[in-house]
């Protein structure tokens, strides 16, 4: 399957050492590495508003951070929210 676009968001304050410390660890295997990584994928039946709501959400997580607090799950190789 051909990968038709590639769009790069890059967290103010980010360091490009930093993302290269991050690609490392996760072609090390550390699946947990990409914490704060976000996926996006489009289809033909997504609209201009949907595409507008993913850079409004992006746009909102990059100023004010995440909305939730969140815990690694090594078991699951994944994260969860800390809800207190």
């Amino acid at each position: 399957m051909a990968r038709w676009y590639t769009v790069s968001y890059c967290v103010v304050g980010s360091s490009h050492p930093k993302r290269r410390v991050i690609a490392r660890r996760i072609s090390a295997g550390d699946r947990l590495a990409s914490y704060g990584v976000v996926r996006v994928s489009l289809g033909l039946h997504n609209t201009v508003g949907d595409v507008d709501a993913v850079v409004e959400a992006l746009d909102r997580i990059a100023t004010s951070g995440p909305a939730l607090a969140y815990r690694r799950v090594p078991s699951d190789e994944t994260f969860e929210a800390v809800i207190d």
